[in-house]
């Protein structure tokens, strides 16, 4: 399905050039950690030029894509998403700030969590999972298929936990 319309009126994301520098390296960080942890779990790029692009470019280019990429922390038993690309941020209806204050689980309706902490644990313990498929709802509570999703597990440089990611191409509101 094409990127939500980024004009429309409840335009959630900020674009990159009224971002602040703090949020802007913190993207390039947190983009660079997908990218890497992808690579090596799952053996992909997240882009096809990357790891020869300048990571700014990378971050910016991710960030902007037509694709949704949206990450979480290892923060336990709870985690707190972290990172939602423009496209993540229109599809779930939320600001950068209202991303950042969000538990992820409540990307999924309540009667969906066991199948999503099912595989979030079996992300945990294999690395990625390709083929996920499954029912999102944003905060105005639209529902909306998503899938096959890739869902990652991250790792800073020192091979340390830090979270998972999820990216897709493909939703449906229902």
């Amino acid at each position: 399905m094409p990127a939500p319309d980024k004009k429309q009126e409840n335009y959630y994301a900020p674009p990159w050039e009224k971002m602040n520098e703090p949020t802007k390296q913190f993207i390039v960080e947190q983009t660079r950690h997908m990218a890497d942890s992808l690579m090596k779990l799952a053996g992909r790029k997240m882009d096809p030029e990357w790891p020869e692009m300048n990571p700014e470019e990378l971050a910016r280019k991710v960030y902007e894509a037509d694709f949704a990429l949206i990450s979480h922390d290892n923060a336990e038993p709870y985690p707190f998403l972290n990172y939602g690309n423009a496209t993540a941020q229109l599809l779930w209806e939320m600001s950068w700030d209202t991303l950042q204050h969000t538990q992820s689980r409540y990307t999924a309706e309540p009667t969906r969590l066991a199948d999503r902490e099912r595989v979030l644990q079996q992300v945990k313990e294999q690395g990625f999972v390709d083929d996920y498929e499954g029912v999102r709802i944003s905060m105005t509570r639209k529902r909306f298929r998503i899938g096959p999703a890739t869902i990652w597990n991250l790792s800073d440089q020192e091979n340390q936990y830090i979270g998972q990611a999820a990216m897709f191409k493909n939703w449906k509101f229902i």
